[in-house]
C-alpha cells in the first residue's frame, strides 16, 4: 500500500508523466457521470430524432470536463457504444486530452446493427482486455466501483476508483 493520498495519485496520474502509462475511463473520470440512459431505437435517424432535444446527446457534446490530464494519456476506454464515437472524439479534442492509442469502445453493438446494446452489458472485461494487452499500462483510473475490482481481479494490475477513492492493487511508482 502506497502512503500517498487518494487526491496526491490522482494528481500524480493527471499532471505527470504516469499518464502516458495510464488507461483512463471517459465517464466519471475524464467528464461527470452521465445519468442518462441510451435510447433504445431502430434506426440511425430515429436515434437522431430522440436525440435532438435529449440530455444523453447533450452530454455527448456538452458535458463538463470532470478530472483532466495536462499530460498525454496512454488511452481512453469506454462503455460507450462504437455509435457514438464521433461525439465522444469531438469532446475529448475540446477538452485538449491526446491519447497514444486509438480510443476503445464497447463493443456491444455489432457492425452495421441497430444503435443499442445488444448484448448483455462485459465493459469491465473488454476494459481490462484492454488495460491488459499494453505492457507499458501501469494504471487504469475507473469511476464504476464493480469495474474497478473486476479489472484488478482479471489484469492484476492497480485501478484507481474515482468513485470509492480507492486503490485496487499497489501504487504502480
Amino acid at each position: 500500500m502506497t502512503g500517498l493520498s487518494f487526491r496526491d495519485m490522482i494528481r500524480q496520474v493527471l499532471h505527470t508523466g504516469l499518464a502516458n502509462n495510464a488507461f483512463f475511463d471517459l465517464d466519471g473520470v475524464l467528464t461527470t457521470e452521465c445519468c442518462y440512459n441510451e435510447p433504445d431505437v431502430a434506426s440511425y435517424q430515429e436515434l437522431v430524432d430522440h436525440h435532438r432535444d435529449s440530455a444523453y446527446w447533450a452530454h455527448l457534446h456538452h458535458g463538463p470536463p470532470y478530472l483532466l490530464p495536462t499530460r498525454k494519456v496512454l488511452g481512453v476506454v469506454t462503455g460507450r457504444m462504437e455509435f457514438y464515437r464521433g461525439p465522444t472524439q469531438q469532446w475529448l479534442i475540446r477538452q485538449g486530452i491526446w491519447s497514444l492509442l486509438p480510443m476503445q469502445m464497447s463493443k456491444h453493438q455489432r457492425p452495421g446493427a441497430r444503435p443499442r446494446r445488444e448484448e448483455p452489458n462485459n465493459t469491465a472485461h473488454e476494459k481490462a482486455a484492454a488495460y491488459a494487452a499494453v505492457e507499458a499500462a501501469l494504471l487504469f483510473v475507473e469511476s464504476k466501483r464493480w469495474q474497478a475490482i473486476q479489472i484488478h481481479e482479471i489484469t492484476g494490475k492497480p485501478v484507481l476508483c474515482t468513485h470509492d477513492l480507492r486503490l485496487y492493487g499497489e501504487w504502480p511508482v
